[in-house]
């Protein structure tokens, strides 16, 4: 059931219950606590995937630990011997692309020998990330730095 033009989180209830639906998964990066709250006032059980952890209201989240993957990231390029290592994340306002640059840049402290940068690009699509990358590419090789 598509919700996304519904602001009234008790119409979106009676909604639901229509349907005798037995839970709920939203699929959204954010849903009001207006909302949450509705749901299991009314014991609908709430799945939030792609959310972010909130206590309050108290929902079910899957979602990923964004830190933890720009951490990995880190790892990973140390772990293959890279000594100049390069962060290229989504728009710089975004709270994903804060908390991947944040894992990256705690794991890089532990390794001081590697130098590291970071870019954004202007959002979450193919074209920018691609657009971002080649500004980069030109930049480094005009600087004489060739990537490996």
């Amino acid at each position: 059931m598509n919700l996304s033009n519904e602001t009234d989180p008790e119409h979106s209830v009676q909604m639901l219950n229509q349907y005798s639906v037995d839970g709920v998964i939203v699929a959204s990066s954010t849903l009001p606590p207006a909302f949450s709250k509705a749901f299991r006032d009314k014991r609908i059980p709430v799945v939030n995937t792609f959310g972010r952890y909130s206590s309050a209201p108290e929902v079910h989240v899957v979602g990923i630990d964004n830190a933890e993957a720009g951490r990995m990231a880190a790892r990973e390029l140390v772990e293959r011997g890279y000594e100049d290592v390069a962060f290229l994340g989504g728009p710089e306002a975004a709270t994903s692309t804060q908390d991947r640059l944040k894992g990256f840049l705690e794991e890089l402290a532990k390794h001081p020998d590697v130098s590291v940068s970071y870019s954004f690009a202007a959002q979450y699509s193919f074209q920018a990330g691609r657009s971002e990358m080649q500004r980069l590419a030109k930049t480094t090789l005009a600087r004489g730095i060739f990537l490996r």
